[in-house]
């Protein structure tokens, strides 16, 4: 009786390429810079809220005005930055564990959107640690 074949086509080998983890790498320090620049550069130029009125780009429609938020989307859950910021790690960690642990670096797509994400999620811990200001 043969022996079954231990590494079906449908199961990715062991390696991953080893681009993977400099592309990956390269997105979220990239994402997090340019995520914290431009956060930088808005309030350097509009200022604190409360500072300067809103630059209306259609009047009474569109405009840009600085805000902070200590909570989550839309304000949610003010003044649990620690929460945040501890789910901010766990997700960061879960995308590196799905990423290279189970494999999901054999997918470009995948890592370059994970790439992305773990950019944002890198400026949002910075925010949420409260090391802007």
């Amino acid at each position: 009786m043969d022996e079954p074949d231990r590494n079906p086509s449908n199961i990715p080998p062991l390696s991953l390429p080893k681009n993977r983890v400099v592309i990956f790498l390269g997105l979220a320090i990239v994402g997090a810079i340019a995520d914290l620049w431009s956060k930088q550069a808005i309030f350097a130029w509009r200022g604190l809220p409360g500072q300067k009125d809103i630059w209306w780009l259609i009047d009474g429609y569109f405009g840009i005005e600085t805000a902070v938020n200590l909570g989550a989307v839309f304000g949610i859950g003010q003044g649990q930055g620690v929460i945040f910021a501890s789910l901010s790690v766990v997700a960061g960690i879960g995308v590196l564990v799905w990423l290279f642990w189970f494999r999901a670096a054999h997918s470009m797509w995948l890592t370059v959107a994970l790439g992305l994400i773990s950019g944002g999620i890198i400026g949002n811990l910075y925010d949420r640690l409260g090391l802007w200001w």
